[in-house]
C-alpha cells in the first residue's frame, strides 16, 4: 500500500515535468512568437493631437499600426523614430533626432536599416483622425536593429528634405530635423 502511494504522487510529478517540457518545447516547434511593442501618444506644446501606434514584427519589417486623433482635419504629416528615449524637456528637445542606420547598428552589422520617408506619411480625414498602418523594413524590436526605448513623434506636415528624391537626397540629412514640422505628439516606444 505504502508503495503504491509512493509510485502514484511519483507519477503525477513526472507526469507534470513531462507536460511542462512538452508545452515548453512546443512553442518552439510552432515556430516564433510574433514581438509587439506600442507607443502612447501624448500631445506636446499645446497641441491636441493623441492615439497609440502599434508595433509587430513581420517578414517584410516592423509594421506600425497608428490610431492618432486631433490632427487639422483633411492635413498631410509624418511619422518619425527619433534616437532619444524621452518625450520631456522644453519644445520636446529630448526626443533625439531622427533615428538613422547609425543608430540602431553597430559597425558592420550588415546592411543598414533605412527607411524612406513616403512610407511614413499619414494623412488626417476631415474630422482630423488618421488610421492605417505602414511597414518599416529593416527595424526590429529586438537586437541591434531594435526600436524599443525610442521616441516615436507626430511631425506637422511633411519635412522638405521628405519630399526630396530619395536618390538625390544627402543620407546623413535625414538626422537633420532643421526642417521638421512641429512636434505635435510623442510616445515612447515600449513592449
Amino acid at each position: 500500500m505504502q508503495l503504491g502511494n509512493w509510485w502514484g504522487r511519483a507519477g503525477r510529478r513526472h507526469a507534470a515535468a513531462w507536460l511542462t517540457g512538452a508545452a515548453l518545447s512546443g512553442c518552439a516547434i510552432l515556430g516564433p512568437h510574433e514581438r509587439h511593442a506600442g507607443a502612447m501618444l501624448r500631445p506636446l506644446d499645446g497641441s491636441s493631437v493623441e492615439g497609440r501606434v502599434a508595433l509587430a514584427e513581420r517578414v517584410e519589417g516592423l509594421q506600425l499600426t497608428y490610431d492618432i486623433v486631433g490632427l487639422a482635419p483633411n492635413t498631410q504629416h509624418t511619422v518619425v523614430i527619433h534616437a532619444g528615449g524621452d518625450c520631456g524637456g522644453q519644445g520636446a528637445r529630448d526626443i533625439g533626432m531622427r533615428l538613422t542606420a547609425g543608430d540602431v547598428l553597430p559597425p558592420g552589422a550588415g546592411a543598414p536599416a533605412r527607411y524612406s520617408p513616403r512610407l511614413t506619411r499619414i494623412w488626417a480625414d476631415g474630422n482630423g483622425v488618421a488610421m492605417g498602418f505602414f511597414v518599416l523594413p529593416g527595424l526590429t524590436l529586438d537586437g541591434v536593429r531594435s526600436v524599443v526605448g525610442r521616441t516615436l513623434v507626430i511631425h506637422s506636415g511633411v519635412d522638405e528634405w521628405d519630399e526630396a528624391d530619395d536618390a538625390a537626397s544627402d543620407p546623413s540629412a535625414s538626422a537633420n530635423d532643421d526642417h521638421a514640422g512641429r512636434v505635435l505628439a510623442c510616445g515612447v516606444i515600449a513592449r
